[in-house]
């Protein structure tokens, strides 16, 4: 009888220890700070910058080839983008103008539509980011961009990789 209630209590010792367990890592689980960025903050967090570029020939995405000689001058490459929180924007023409007589910097708008999925840019003169652009990926460090766009009269998806 004795043994029967040694383990019986051993039982329910174990029980109230894995219970406990449990509780604390609920807890620890539920208190635990959010370190992810919102949207917004990883967007206007730093300057982007021109990166790479591609045309999408079958509409996957996907970078197929690059963008045809002459597409993008030099002088567009060295070419900054800052987005900031308020949904304002600059773009900078960098070290090498491609235009002396245009201004250094100019401002734009933008907004997110679509569950921030896409930007919505105005006002803005960057390689054709204007209108809607789908935002393909968004990271620390990557912005990756997709719009179609008309070329000579032929519909031309581009993919446009900016980095900080």
């Amino acid at each position: 009888m004795a043994k029967l209630l040694y383990i019986i209590l051993k039982l329910y010792v174990m029980k109230q220890a894995l219970l406990a367990l449990v509780c604390l890592l609920v807890i620890s689980v539920g208190c635990k700070k959010s370190n992810s960025k919102s949207r917004t903050e990883l967007l206007s967090q730093a300057s982007w910058k021109y990166s790479d570029a591609g045309l999408d020939a079958n509409g996957d995405g996907i970078k197929d080839s690059p963008v045809p000689p002459g597409f993008l001058l030099a002088c567009d490459m060295d070419n900054t983008l800052t987005f900031k929180s308020d949904n304002t924007g600059v773009v900078d023409e960098g070290s090498s103008k491609c235009d002396p007589a245009s201004p250094q910097s100019a401002p734009f708008s933008w907004t997110f539509k679509d569950n921030e999925q896409v930007i919505t840019f105005t006002n803005i003169s960057f390689g054709g980011l204007n209108g809607d652009v789908t935002v393909k990926s968004l990271t620390e460090d990557e912005l990756t961009l997709y719009k179609t766009v008309n070329v000579s009269g032929f519909m031309v998806n581009v993919v446009v990789l900016l980095r900080h």
